[in-house]
């Protein structure tokens, strides 16, 4: 039976599936949960080992008044484009042979889709430090989740829409 197996630092977390979860098992090890500044300086100490950060920004025509929620109408036919960014630490693009990444993509809605073409898009590869990718609305409202991710496991990335 396939299983998975991951190491995470101190915090909350969610798990995610397109399947069922039959069974989790979990284990605390010392040391304490990190404080959110040891947090950050985890974070940053993470990327400074990469030297890399990937990042997502969608240009959504709306956004929730309250939380700011990218938001596209739930017509089956609405789409937003999402830029796909790498970058070093100061958060100046990442360019050059070495960072033409293969970006592979998820999404728990909608449909994905390249920048100028109907074609289905699983994968986008990053040129001059970054690529975009479009994502089209389902006919029904939903919460959505867009996940980018590289070989590397340290460089990933996801954002939230709304299809209302």
């Amino acid at each position: 039976m396939p299983s998975a197996e991951f190491t995470a630092g101190p915090g909350s977390y969610e798990i995610r599936t397109d399947g069922r979860l039959r069974g989790t098992e979990t284990v605390h090890r010392n040391p304490l949960p990190l404080t959110p500044e040891e947090a950050v300086a985890a974070f940053l100490s993470d990327a400074a080992a990469t030297g890399s950060a990937l990042t997502l920004e969608v240009d959504a025509p709306s956004r929730h008044p309250a939380d700011g929620m990218p938001q596209l109408p739930a017509d089956g036919a609405a789409f937003c484009t999402i830029t796909v960014r790498k970058t070093a630490p100061d958060g100046t693009l990442r360019k050059g042979r070495a960072h033409t990444d293969q970006v592979f993509l998820r999404s728990t809605g909608g449909t994905l889709l390249g920048p100028e073409t109907d074609a289905h898009v699983a994968a986008v590869r990053l040129k001059s430090g970054r690529a975009v990718f479009r994502l089209v609305a389902e006919a029904a409202p939903r919460l959505v989740t867009v996940y980018a991710f590289t070989a590397d496991p340290r460089l990933s990335a996801e954002t939230q829409l709304e299809f209302v």
